[in-house]
């Protein structure tokens, strides 16, 4: 059998994710966000929504790309996560330069922060990964967006330090958002998306707390990025992401905090939350993850205390030590570069891409 085309395993993946509820109606699907997911160029994404739009699975509006179902529903515009996709066996992704490194570099970092502020050179990370400089600057701003990095006023790349008032201020900032992003998602997420989570929720509850750490991140992931990111306000979504360095430092300080409690609540508090979002009732749900936050922040500042106290910053080359030991560039930080007052005022101007849990 011939292997399909490019085109043809786009259209079929998107074909799929319109029947099983992943890309609701009124869904506006854009070629160049689907090329990202897929790896592909545009050409190949026009040609599948082409077939698509003979098929009347999608149709077109007045606006740019087009909506999935026939166009009753009022579009919307999201960013498209993988999870609305699904796995593509027949067409590998594309790796992108950026994508080869990228978390190497964020377990590096995001493990520096943790220790204090620490200036990270450029230069030297492309020389340390065999990578170009343009492509380290590329992994560098991907970072940024989750909060992990920042720049002085010299524009000097450096850590944002995930101190315990950091992760206080973080958590408040979550607490506020997320609940309220699940308000309005709570009638909007597809029942096959929810069904999807809350059995793979299930899965892990079985092996628990043998469940490997990729497990347990997708449940994360699933429910503060995927659910928050049907609001359907991406202006919310963009100051959320800001706080994703919370998650991101779960993933990789995760098996230097001892093994996994036997009684740890998280799951059931994550079980709770979808079985409200499959009820449709906002409330519930919003309530459920408002207790949930508040009890993973005590469990976050525990965690993070003892990585200090059992583990020393990374030695990576292009890293450099903690600011509190140059004095002259201390200063400079706290004069004119990062403020934590401003975490919620730019929360929303870094430019978009997740107990023992967060």
């Amino acid at each position: 059998m011939a292997a399909r085309r490019s085109y043809e395993v786009i259209a079929e993946a998107l074909r799929q994710s319109i029947r099983t509820g992943r890309l609701s109606a009124g869904t506006v699907l854009l070629e160049g966000g689907i090329a990202e997911l897929f790896g592909s160029s545009r050409t190949p994404v026009r040609q599948a929504l082409d077939l698509l739009l003979d098929e009347n699975a999608v149709s077109r509006f007045q606006g740019r790309g087009v909506v999935v179902g026939d166009g009753s529903v009022a579009p919307e515009r999201r960013r498209l996560d993988p999870a609305d996709i699904g796995q593509l066996p027949e067409a590998p992704a594309k790796v992108w330069a950026w994508q080869t490194v990228y978390q190497a570099v964020e377990h590096e970092l995001v493990r520096a922060s943790v220790f204090g502020c620490h200036r990270v050179n450029e230069v030297e990370l492309a020389r340390h990964y065999g990578i170009g400089r343009t492509v380290g600057h590329d992994v560098l701003v991907r970072i940024q967006a989750t909060g992990i990095l920042t720049k002085d006023r010299r524009a000097h790349w450096i850590t944002v330090p995930l101190d315990d008032q950091r992760v206080r201020d973080l958590y408040a900032l979550r607490e506020l958002l997320e609940p309220a992003m699940l308000r309005l998602a709570a009638t909007r997420i597809p029942a096959g998306v929810l069904l999807h989570m809350r059995n793979g929720l299930r899965d892990a509850m079985l092996v628990y707390p043998d469940a490997g750490a990729e497990q347990l991140d997708r449940l994360e992931h699933d429910l503060h990025v995927v659910c928050p990111s049907f609001a359907g306000n991406p202006e919310l979504l963009a100051a959320l992401t800001r706080t994703r360095c919370i998650i991101i430092s779960s993933k990789h300080i995760l098996h230097h905090a001892g093994a996994l409690p036997a009684g740890d609540p998280f799951m059931r508090e994550h079980d709770r939350v979808l079985a409200a979002l499959q009820q449709g009732d906002g409330e519930a749900a919003a309530h459920a993850l408002l207790v949930h936050l508040r009890n993973a922040r005590t469990k976050v500042l525990r965690r993070l205390r003892r990585f200090r106290e059992t583990q020393l910053p990374p030695s990576s080359p292009y890293i450099g030590p903690t600011m509190d030991d140059l004095p002259e560039r201390a200063a400079n930080l706290s004069s004119g570069g990062f403020d934590r007052r401003s975490e919620i005022r730019t929360a929303g101007g870094a430019e978009s891409d997740p107990g023992r849990r967060s």
